[in-house]
């Protein structure tokens, strides 16, 4: 394996993002929508509406927007273990007992089984979506490494 292998934001997911945002404030704030809003309770659904579509947009801005913009890595595979920095976590190779890839319709998730440190199992996922690269690929040169660091894995895919 090489020292490390990055991955950056991927450009194409947060535009996805912003078109679908666009998309649904365009919706409840359409002169249609207003008309039908004729009493308070109407206006306090349409305005938490709105700020909730306005909470995920500075959400997605402050999270993966500004560090893809600043050309900061999302996704890290180095000689210690997978780091994501969107999701802020580190998993060791010697801690990971299992992985799994889930890819659905919209969404493409990286499971990471593991001990947690009382001995319990655990587990931490991500989402692959925001990583500029291909799932499958990320997938195989992790399966590879923990096949090199621990032959007796056991690893599931879907």
């Amino acid at each position: 394996m090489e020292d490390k292998i990055t991955y950056r934001y991927s450009w194409s997911y947060c535009l996805i993002n912003y078109g679908l945002l666009a998309w649904a404030l365009y919706l409840i704030s359409s002169p249609f929508s207003k008309a039908l809003s004729k009493n308070i309770v109407d206006e306090l659904y349409y305005g938490t509406a709105v700020l909730t579509l306005i909470t995920i947009f500075l959400y997605i801005t402050i999270r993966y927007t500004i560090p893809m913009l600043r050309g900061k890595i999302a996704f890290e595979i180095n000689q210690i273990g997978v780091v994501d920095h969107s999701q802020n976590f580190i998993i060791e190779w010697g801690d990971i007992t299992d992985i799994k890839l889930s890819q659905g319709r919209s969404v493409t998730a990286l499971y990471f089984y593991f001990k947690g440190p009382n001995g319990s199992h655990d587990s931490v996922w991500t989402r692959l979506n925001w990583v500029n690269g291909e799932a499958k690929e990320i997938y195989d040169i992790i399966e590879a490494n923990l096949e090199d660091c621990k032959p007796n894995w056991h690893t599931s895919q879907t």
